[in-house]
């Protein structure tokens, strides 16, 4: 079992900074497949003094698969569809059909993290730590 921020976090990672690096949908793909490839930390790494480098990790790997794509860097475009049942969701959803996505750059498309608020936290830490901070 991997530690779901590594995974999530690369990717999210990924996802984000093709987007600051105006990568094409092509690219983006790439990204996401290459950040598929680094991502992951194991469960039992979660409470150790290591975790903090699963997240750490997360956001610098998915800043090297966007640059990576950026640079022509191909992987698969497949890494989160079904390959013979064993991979990507196909693996976990057995009546699972991937399908292409269309391109955000249609007319309507919002890009739902522009629309929202940011908030920064007053520690670096864990929400559950903000407490312990607070005192």
């Amino acid at each position: 079992r991997f530690h779901p921020p590594s995974v999530v976090g690369t990717m999210g990672s990924a996802a984000a900074c093709a987007r600051l690096l105006s990568l094409d949908q092509s690219q983006c793909s790439h990204a996401l497949a290459i950040a598929a490839s680094l991502s992951g930390a194991p469960m039992a790494n979660a409470a150790t003094q290591s975790k903090p480098l699963h997240i750490g990790n997360a956001s610098r790997l998915g800043l090297e698969a966007a640059l990576l794509a950026s640079r022509g860097l191909e992987a698969s475009a497949l890494i989160l569809d079904d390959v013979d049942g064993v991979s990507g969701f196909g693996a976990f959803y057995e009546d699972y059909k991937p399908c292409s996505l269309e391109s955000p750059t249609g007319k309507g498309h919002v890009f739902l993290l522009e629309d929202q608020d940011i908030g920064f936290k007053l520690f670096p830490a864990h929400l559950g730590m903000h407490w312990v901070a607070d005192a």
